[in-house]
Parts: C-alpha cells; structure tokens; sequence
C-alpha cells in the first residue's frame, strides 16, 4: 500500500506507517482486545496495522487494487498501472514528528497530544502546523486529511477558529475547513468550507469546549469535502468546488487561532 518511506519518526507496521517505538503484539492484524492497544475505530484491529484505522468494516474491498481499501481511498477511479496510494497514521508523538510549526506548539507530557496556546487579538498570527503528505515532497492530486482536535478554552478578544488548510504555495491562495465561533457572541459558534474566492459553505454547529471531534478535508479534483463528527448533532458535510491545488508536499496544515487546543492524531491518505 505504501509505495515509499515512511515519514521521518514513523514507522511500517502491516503495510502502514505508523507511531514510533516497537510494533504491538498484534502487528499481524489479530484481533485485539487490550484497551491499551489504539483501535480508533473500534473493529478489534489495532491502527498500527489497520489499513483504514478511521473506519470500520469493509475493508476488504479493493476495487482498483492499489491496496486502499474502498472505504477509505481518496482516489477509487485509479486506473491500471497507477501509482500505489500512500497512507500513514501519526498517532502519539513521543519523538518529534518532523513538521515545521509556528510557536506555541508543545508536546503534552505524556507524549500523546501536540498542544497549542494560540492568542487571539485581531493583531495576532495564526498558530500554524505544516504536515507533510508525502516525506519525498511530492503533491498528491486527491487526499484525505483528518486531525482528532479537542479545543480547551477560548481566549483573546477576536473570533477563535482551528482547522485543516490546503494552501497553494505560488498563488498563496488556500482552502480552510474549520469549526469557530464568532467575535462578538460566543453562542454563534460554525462549522465549514471556504477558499478565497467563492467557496463558502457550512452552517451553525454548537461545538463545545474540552470535547474530541474529528475534523476531514478531502481533495478530489477541484471538489472539496469538509466535515467534522464528535458529536450528536454532526452537520452535514459542506462541499464544493475550488481551483485551489496543493503543488507540494508541505500543502497541509493545520492552524490554531484564539483558543488553547489540542491534536490527538492525524491521519493522512494521499494519492498520485
């Protein structure tokens, strides 16, 4: 399934590259019962080697071949002769996973989350992480980004937002899937899709505070997809289009402003 290195920091455990450190015991994919052993999406397979560790079930379906099962490939419409997709799972940090950040990123004490302190006055820049979706630098046409974030408290006098970017390094233009909450009334807090130029879509969602949700950019094409779950009133996914392109390898980030938050995990699928 991966058709180069791992990241730097992680390493290939069935297929998939992963968190630091040794293999767990169910590196073959044996069902696993240990409450200690991640399995995000609860199918009794470790995410060490679960080939779509956000999503259970039907994994077994493959239909262009590529090694991505269906549920979990950005790119289904491959064809013969494709590129082998590429996926890895950053899960935990207890070495330093290589990104380039902005300041106020710090690994928690127990290694398992990246925390941010991010001001929030108009005057005040973004807390910025870059991820790299591919270790080579290579851009990839279609991907899925997902981040586990958990937003701790609000600070600062401006609106907070936190959220997956995909930026266009020669136009500097940039698509932004976030949660936030507006300047003035800490009630109206949104969730969505906006670029630049006329893409805007999403709507109300009362996220809440010290709560873990996941937030999913997808790239297919010119089409995006932005959706955020966690909770029991998950909006629908906001869409559309934007000529927004990721040229490089270090096209994703993601960004913190106004608040004090947290990472959990982030999983990327890229495709050539």
């Amino acid at each position: 399934m991966v058709d180069e290195s791992c990241p730097i920091g992680q390493m290939c455990v069935g297929g998939v590259c992963g968190g630091t450190g040794q293999p767990p015991p169910d590196a073959g994919c044996a069902p696993v019962t240990d409450p200690q052993v991640a399995d995000e999406d609860g199918d009794h397979l470790a995410d060490s080697c679960d080939p779509c560790p956000l999503v259970a079930g039907g994994a077994t379906v493959d239909t262009d071949g590529d090694g991505l099962p269906d549920v979990c490939d950005p790119n289904l419409g491959a064809p013969s002769g494709h590129p082998a997709d590429s996926a890895w799972l950053f899960e935990g940090f207890r070495t330093q996973p290589g990104w380039a950040a902005s300041g106020g990123w710090v690994e928690a004490s127990d290694h398992n989350s990246l925390q941010v302190s991010a001001p929030g006055a108009i005057t005040d820049d973004e807390r910025e992480i870059i991820l790299p979706l591919s270790r080579s630098g290579r851009a990839f046409d279609d991907f899925r980004v997902s981040a586990s974030i958990r937003v701790g408290t609000t600070i600062g006098t401006y609106g907070p937002e936190i959220g997956l970017r995909i930026l266009d390094e020669v136009t500097t233009a940039s698509v932004n899937c976030t949660i936030s909450q507006d300047s003035t009334d800490t009630s109206a807090r949104f969730f969505g899709v906006a670029d630049d130029n006329a893409l805007d879509a999403g709507g109300l969602f009362p996220w809440k505070e010290n709560t873990n949700y996941t937030l999913e950019l997808v790239r297919h094409g010119t089409s995006y997809l932005c959706r955020v779950t966690g909770s029991a009133s998950d909006p629908t996914p906001a869409t559309g289009t934007s000529p927004v392109t990721a040229r490089s390898g270090n096209a994703v980030r993601i960004w913190a402003f106004g608040m004090t938050a947290s990472i959990n995990w982030v999983y990327v699928v890229g495709s050539p």
